[in-house]
């Protein structure tokens, strides 16, 4: 066969190569003409729908187990009262989202009735992450018999030995009794003073802030005493900056008079070595700074 033919046989066959068609014919074989299937349509791909949280009438609709209970944001706060122990099983439950769990405590807080402050009281002493939120959230009890319980409670914690647990007992207390917390933060400031767990200074920290959040007379004085004690303990450059801050925040001529003995007390005990200098300097000039003095 000549190369014309054999060229015009394989545009014939569909684009088939020349070498194709001889070795066919060499074979005794007749090609058959290649067809093309139909084209595949594209995949379909599943509409996308918006996600949104369920409504209350959807949630009642779908069955019982399409939601689980103890999953659901939405889930009211009134369930956790059912008995004494429902409040401590689902704050302990780490499936359900921390951020979740603590709303819950906090919305029992709010309520105020003695169902509420009894779950926030069970969540309190269960131990858990979610039991710093109920211990801070007792601060929120406005009965007055409740309020009275909060207090008792709070007070007994204010040094815990678990530092968080102290600090948020220190918060609950300080938020429940406003200025009245003065005298038992002056307590808890000096029992705090040496923990077994070394965190003296954030949690006397706190109780410092507190302390000039509601100032008064005593709060001044307590904190000006925190400025004279000996370097030691608690006591470091950096806790009397913050004890100078929250000085003057409350202001007036108590905490000035003891900023200037503060400065005073640096400027006396200045250490010769030079980086140790350059700290006790900053702190004098913090002070003055504070109180726009210019003390010696």
């Amino acid at each position: 066969m000549s190369k014309a033919r054999t060229a015009q046989l394989a545009a014939v066959l569909g684009g088939a190569s020349c070498a194709a068609v001889m070795l066919w014919l060499a074979n005794g074989r007749t090609p058959e003409r290649k067809e093309k299937g139909p084209a595949l349509a594209p995949p379909v791909r599943p509409p996308v729908v918006a996600s949104r949280p369920r409504a209350a009438r959807e949630r009642a609709a779908l069955p019982a187990d399409a939601v689980p209970a103890a999953h659901d944001p939405a889930r009211p706060a009134r369930d956790l009262t059912a008995d004494p122990g429902a409040a401590r099983r689902w704050a302990a439950d780490t499936a359900v989202p921390l951020a979740t769990r603590q709303a819950a405590v906090a919305a029992l807080a709010r309520r105020g009735d003695e169902p509420a402050f009894e779950a926030v009281l069970s969540v309190a002493d269960a131990g858990v992450y979610v039991s710093y939120t109920a211990v801070e959230a007792l601060g929120e009890t406005r009965e007055p018999a409740l309020a009275r319980r909060a207090r008792q409670y709070l007070a007994a914690r204010l040094a815990h030995e678990d530092a968080q647990f102290a600090r948020a007992s220190i918060a609950g207390y300080a938020r429940l009794l406003g200025r009245d917390a003065t005298a038992g933060l002056v307590q808890a400031l000096a029992a705090n003073r040496t923990r077994a767990d070394g965190y003296e200074a954030q949690v006397c920290l706190d109780i410092v802030n507190w302390l000039a959040a509601n100032p008064d007379e005593a709060a001044t004085a307590a904190l000006a005493a925190e400025l004279e004690r000996p370097g030691r303990g608690v006591w470091s450059l950096d806790y009397g900056r913050a004890v100078v801050k929250a000085l003057a925040g409350i202001g007036g001529h108590a905490a000035r008079e003891a900023a200037g003995r503060y400065v005073k007390r640096l400027l006396s005990e200045m250490p010769a070595d030079p980086l140790a200098r350059r700290e006790y300097l900053a702190g004098v000039r913090e002070a003055r700074a504070a109180f726009m003095e210019n003390t010696p």
